[in-house]
């Protein structure tokens, strides 16, 4: 068993095989400097520019919660592919419909993060700020921004929860869903 762990070791090491884990941490030495240029540290989500990504935490996010009778935060990753992902006016024109505040938060780094910013869509859009919670693994990262969303502290043991759409009142998380009610 020894000899087929080294062998396959010795194999690998040959080849000039690159492993990308994409989605495990933010990817953004993977960017290019116009890429990174596209990201800006906001204080308030005042009037932003559509042009760009602007990094969030979650308690910077709840205390803007509070202020909308109804919000929804959409979590999701770029270049999503499931059913349950939707271009981002659809959320959009949802939201506009329906009376809410949407918030768009980018929760698993910035791979392919040009096929977000090349969508048609009018809301400015947000990222996770990794550096806040000092750290680069995105699943613990989505904890911390999740709970501290919520109002909870970071480490709190999170509830279950279903899917990327969250509806909010004044701060007070009502649903968790994958999908948009009709």
């Amino acid at each position: 068993m020894k000899k087929l762990y080294f062998l396959l070791i010795l194999l690998i090491s040959q080849t000039s095989c690159v492993i990308n884990f994409i989605g495990v941490t933010i990817d953004f030495d993977k960017l290019s400097s116009s890429q990174k240029a596209k990201i800006k540290k906001t204080e308030s989500l005042g009037e932003l520019d559509r042009q760009f990504i602007y990094e969030i935490n979650g308690q910077q996010l709840h205390e803007e919660l509070k202020l909308h009778p109804k919000a929804i935060v959409y979590t999701f990753a770029n270049g999503c592919s499931s059913d349950n992902c939707k271009p981002l006016n659809v959320y959009e024109d949802y939201a506009d419909k329906h009376g809410y505040k949407l918030f768009c938060v980018m929760t698993t780094g910035y791979y392919q993060m040009d096929i977000t910013l090349s969508q048609s869509f009018n809301n400015p859009v947000y990222a996770v700020d990794f550096e806040y919670y000092n750290e680069t693994k995105t699943k613990k990262v989505q904890k911390y921004f999740k709970n501290e969303m919520m109002g909870k502290g970071k480490d709190t043991k999170l509830d279950k929860l279903m899917g990327g759409l969250f509806f909010f009142q004044y701060g007070v998380l009502e649903k968790n869903t994958e999908s948009l009610p009709d």
